[in-house]
């Protein structure tokens, strides 16, 4: 993890949102493991939609890498956040009071709150906020745009967020360049990501994540730290990968549609299981 570049001795990579079959992934948590262990990164989070076991199962299972634990939030107006933290019980407090007991549109699940509401919430505890996929079908910043908002209305919600996300493997080339030209053009004091948003194409978990440079070795509470504080002067992240191929990202789409009516499948069986004992 050297490098001698720039006085940032400390190089790390990132891949800070995938998924797995609890919420629409395809690969149950084993199969993750060993995918994991296979891969190149050193800084990972699990961010399953609406899920959390298998992110704390990674988070106390995973000793050699910083394990984050990671949550895909849509609320209401059906919009996506990430939200990340580094205490446990803070972790399964938030997602008791404001996750779990969560409504359905087809295949659509969502707190039942809406995006202002939640952000509001979760200022209450010790998280990292990130913007994925911007302009996707739930993204945050395009769906602002048709509710109405203007530049400078988004750019005073993005004060909340940590990461704003500007590749994602499974969106489109033109979806992507949409917007890492936002991020430029507005000059975003927030950090750049990328990420595979890794659900079901075996191949794609290391197709993009984000070099991390660093003056100081990290762990999970200097990460925190370093990012919260926005030290620019002391952690540079540098994204980098590209995107599936159009066919690939058809093939993301459905499968992840499918492998939800699976998860809810097998979510049904177990709450049954656990009633009738």
């Amino acid at each position: 993890m050297k490098y001698n570049a720039g006085g940032y001795v400390h190089k790390y990579k990132a891949n800070l949102h995938f998924h797995s079959a609890l919420s629409d992934g395809a690969y149950t948590l084993k199969e993750l493991l060993k995918i994991i262990d296979n891969s190149e990164f050193d800084i990972i989070s699990l961010t399953d939609h609406n899920e959390i076991q298998n992110s704390l199962t990674l988070y106390d299972t995973i000793k050699d890498k910083i394990v984050i634990l990671g949550i895909e939030i849509s609320t209401t107006d059906l919009i996506e956040i990430s939200v990340y933290f580094r205490d446990r019980n803070q972790f399964l407090e938030f997602f008791e009071k404001y996750v779990k007991n969560k409504g359905k549109h087809f295949w659509n699940v969502y707190v039942k709150i809406d995006i202002f509401e939640l952000i509001e919430e979760i200022k209450k505890y010790d998280t990292l906020l990130a913007v994925p996929h911007p302009f996707g079908r739930k993204g945050l910043i395009g769906r602002l745009y048709k509710r109405g908002f203007s530049t400078s209305d988004i750019l005073n919600v993005l004060q909340n967020f940590d990461f704003y996300e500007v590749l994602n493997s499974t969106k489109s080339e033109k979806n992507n360049t949409k917007a890492m030209n936002w991020y430029k053009t507005n000059g975003l004091n927030i950090f750049p990501t990328a990420s595979s948003d890794f659900h079901s194409i075996r191949n794609s978990f290391n197709l993009a994540g984000t070099n991390i440079y660093s003056k100081y070795r990290l762990d999970l509470n200097n990460f925190f730290f370093l990012v919260k504080s926005k030290n620019y002067d002391s952690i540079v992240f540098s994204p980098y990968g590209r995107s599936l191929g159009k066919i690939q990202i058809c093939f993301h789409h459905l499968g992840s549609v499918i492998n939800f009516f699976k998860g809810e499948m097998n979510y049904g069986k177990r709450n049954k299981s656990e009633h009738s004992t």
